[in-house]
């Protein structure tokens, strides 16, 4: 397996045209942060690293021009920690991130990654245009059909401009597989503050608040974390509200939003101990280490920077994890948690265990037609078991299952079950991947971009994966 680093779409769709020359597929890669194969390939891997550049754009190219100083085009390649800082620099930020910032721009928006808002869709519902190189080398800019850019003043010989929702919509969640994304424009806003509030309740008084939905409406973010074990009798959560607030003074903000103690085991190695303590009694260390997370997790009000807010920093790192994450309709949340509570007993009972907190977050519905939240305001479950436990990475697929009955589509980043190389699950997860796959069969006429993860998720397979001359070339 080969790799090239490019700095330029050029660059890019050289090493499109020298794949399809040489009969390899080429994937992009940028944080490396995906559990699930979505960025795997046996062919060359694009290391989208260094299209990192972020500029203005120029008025004179909008239908708008006064919406230029909310818009800004983003390199592809982009770690979102560094397009945070970036944005703050210059007084703006994006409205919503997902509770990790070491991914590229790309896999953020590719993948539909999302953070916690029932009044905000995910990453790529930011997005006001992408340019990509297709197969054959072919460079577009794809725009909504009211797209943000005027077609009278768009004079790029070497980009082809295309305004069609059909189009936008199937491409910017397209999960690498309808060319090399190399930047887009998003929306953004003036910088604003956020206001954290953790505290630990239990289930019974949280499934009362979430009639309704109540509580994840009335914040403007809201995420819970459940320990799915009884102790004494009852389901304990630490719920997470955030909020707008005053500007934070430039000194305070240095000052770090999480409790030291889970930070301290996060960076320190100290997972490893509890994990081996956790193979050592299940039954009693599991419950336990799940209610002191969630307690030394407990705060009263932190106040920062929205990104800093948003990011849950080294709390993600602490140890290796399998994780499946799954949505299903808002108005199934209680429901739903229920049924995975549910599964949580009848696993334990068998040995079984979720070796960490149960995380759940709700997002508004997205039109990207192949995001996990399209169509619908969406509960998303994040069902996670630690590396090195009793219970790995098959204990997650019981919860995967019960969530189907609720219509549960997964997030491409994470891990993924039930998909059998077939388009059968696609086709009834995504009512519009009809049109979807219309486009992906223009876009990756060669199979250039095809892979494991697209046979295996029924997007897609041409001549490279199949050994076989493709109908899209030979019109058959």
């Amino acid at each position: 397996m080969s790799s090239v680093t490019p700095t330029s779409a050029a660059d890019v769709a050289r090493a499109v045209i020298h794949a399809e020359t040489t009969g390899t597929t080429l994937r992009a890669v940028g944080g490396d942060w995906s559990l699930s194969d979505v960025a795997r390939t046996e062919g060359t891997t694009l290391d989208t690293s260094r299209l990192d550049a972020v500029k203005p754009l120029d008025p004179s190219t909008l239908r708008d021009p006064s919406l230029s100083p909310l818009l800004i085009c983003v390199g592809a390649g982009i770690r979102m920690h560094v397009l945070n800082r970036l944005l703050a620099a210059q007084g703006l930020a994006i409205t919503n991130m997902g509770s990790h910032s070491g991914q590229s721009l790309a896999g953020n928006v590719q993948t539909s990654s999302h953070g916690t808002g029932i009044h905000f869709g995910s990453v790529s519902d930011l997005v006001r245009s992408v340019r990509l190189v297709a197969s054959g080398g072919r460079r577009f800019q794809i725009e909504p059909t009211d797209g943000i850019t005027d077609p009278d003043t768009f004079h790029e010989s070497d980009i082809t401009l295309v305004q069609d929702d059909d189009w936008f919509y199937s491409a910017v969640v397209s999960v690498g597989s309808m060319g090399i994304v190399t930047s887009v424009v998003l929306s953004v806003v003036p910088v604003f503050f956020l206001a954290e509030t953790r505290v630990v309740r239990d289930w019974a008084t949280v499934q009362e608040e979430l009639e309704g939905g109540r509580l994840y409406r009335d914040h403007r973010h809201c995420n819970v974390l459940i320990n799915p074990y009884r102790r004494r009798r009852r389901y304990l959560c630490n719920v997470a509200t955030r909020n707008f607030t005053g500007t934070v003074p430039r000194w305070q903000q240095w000052i770090p939003r999480q409790n030291a103690v889970p930070t301290v085991v996060s960076v320190s190695g100290m997972a490893r101990g509890v994990v081996r303590a956790m193979n050592w009694r299940s039954k009693t260390v599991v419950p336990l280490v799940q209610s002191g997370i969630l307690r030394t997790m407990a705060r009263k009000t932190s106040r920062h920077i929205s990104h800093r807010i948003l990011d849950n920093g080294p709390l993600n790192l602490a140890h290796p994890v399998y994780a499946v994450e799954v949505s299903v309709p808002a108005s199934d949340t209680l429901a739903a948690l229920n049924a995975v509570l549910r599964v949580a007993e009848q696993r334990a009972e068998s040995g079984g265990y979720l070796t960490a907190p149960i995380s759940v977050r709700w997002t508004g519905a997205s039109q990207h037609y192949l995001s996990p939240q399209y169509g619908r305001e969406s509960c998303i479950i994040e069902l996670i078991s630690l590396h090195d436990t009793v219970s790995g990475r098959d204990e997650l697929r019981h919860y995967f299952e019960a969530l189907l009955a609720f219509g549960g589509r997964q997030h491409w980043g994470l891990d993924l079950y039930g998909f059998d190389g077939t388009d059968t699950r696609i086709r009834t997860d995504f009512p519009r991947f009809k049109v979807w796959k219309t486009r992906f069969d223009d876009l990756n006429q060669t199979g250039v971009f095809d892979s494991m993860f697209t046979q295996r998720c029924g997007l897609g397979v041409g001549p490279r994966m199949s050994g076989q001359t493709s109908r899209r070339q030979s019109g058959g």
